[in-house]
């Protein structure tokens, strides 16, 4: 199995407005039978006032330490023994090399006055100045390891048609509020989930910020998008759908007024042929393995329970309904005028 990757980012549009830059940072690492995509996005607010170069610096650990698992051969031993690798080791050494290139940043461009001003507290807490999201995915020919802090959404569409999103859930994530990397509970926060491919080959796996998600009204909006993506994918082939991917995104960050990124997997379909993965030893079944701290319920999507939709905006349906309003408005105002000259 083959794996190419295409990556958006754009700015959004209340961004636009206020002159702050993309907060959001996409990264692809290249292997030769894998591949690591890594999508985060920088909270923005006030006081974190460096979070841009958090979210790049987020992108570009997670690429290079992916890589390396996958070097390592990590993803060809059991299930278990991965989880654990992804949770114990992966996970830390992530949170460990961001906390040190913030601090190497931190010493290289001190804190300015005007930074000082918005955010107090970074003396004693740099961390906060630099906040930001993490997705991950880890990919090769048998497995996709997928992980997460805070908000954002990853959704994976195999050959047979299902779109599932199967990263548990978490109920801190309630509008403007997520888990971060700059919480000094950041690695018990993050969420790991693995997929097999080889039971009903994976064609692709998407990252996307919650810019995204929130420029759509369906709550649906994953299986809809995730349908008419896999419909693309088998008509017109990944370039076609890279071309458009940045207009796509501009759709949605106008729209929603959020920076929208994406970081897009596709498996190549047309030779595909998946070896089993390595037995158990502890004899766990091939379903998706999903972890995180407490409990939470999974979102599991099936694209047999909806229609197949746009992977524009909400912005643009919402055009057509009003048109659709008006102009049954206008028929029934045009039939009531007929009426009454027919009734005098």
């Amino acid at each position: 199995m083959r794996w190419s990757s295409a990556t958006a980012s754009e700015r959004g549009s209340s961004h636009e407005r206020s002159g702050t830059v993309n907060q959001d940072a996409v990264g692809v690492v290249e292997g030769s039978e894998a591949r690591v995509v890594a999508v985060a996005d920088g909270h923005g607010s006030s006081s974190h006032v460096r979070s841009d170069v958090g979210s790049r610096l987020a992108v570009e650990i997670a690429g290079e330490l992916g890589k390396r698992l996958v070097d390592d051969g990590v993803l060809d031993r059991p299930r278990h023994v991965i989880v654990e690798h992804l949770t114990r080791r992966f996970v830390p050494d992530v949170v460990a090399a961001w906390r040190s290139g913030v601090d190497d940043h931190v010493a290289a461009q001190p804190w300015s006055v005007a930074d000082l001003d918005r955010g107090p507290g970074l003396v004693n807490d740099p961390y906060h100045g630099y906040g930001t999201t993490l997705m991950v995915a880890i990919v090769d020919e048998r497995r996709v390891a997928l992980v997460q802090l805070g908000d954002g959404d990853i959704v994976v569409g195999r050959r047979s048609g299902s779109i599932t999103q199967p990263m548990p859930g978490d109920d801190r994530l309630i509008g403007n509020q997520t888990t971060s990397m700059c919480l000094p509970t950041a690695v018990d926060d993050f969420r790991v989930a693995l997929v097999e491919i080889h039971d009903d080959p994976v064609r692709f796996v998407s990252l996307t910020t919650d810019g995204y998600a929130n420029a759509f009204v369906s709550p649906d909006w994953a299986t809809e998008v995730g349908s008419d993506l896999l419909g693309h994918l088998d008509t017109h082939g990944l370039h076609w759908v890279a071309e458009r991917l940045p207009e796509w995104l501009s759709e949605s960050a106008s729209v929603g007024g959020d920076d929208v990124t994406m970081g897009l997997l596709v498996a190549d379909v047309v030779e595909i042929d998946v070896p089993d993965p390595p037995p158990d030893p502890l004899g766990i079944d091939d379903g998706p393995t999903a972890v995180m701290p407490g409990t939470a319920p999974a979102r599991n999507l099936s694209s047999a329970d909806f229609e197949a939709s746009t992977l524009r905006p909400v912005g643009r349906r919402r055009v057509w309904r009003v048109v659709a309003l008006i102009s049954v408005s206008l028929a029934v105002a045009a039939g009531a005028v007929v009426a009454a000259v027919f009734v005098i």
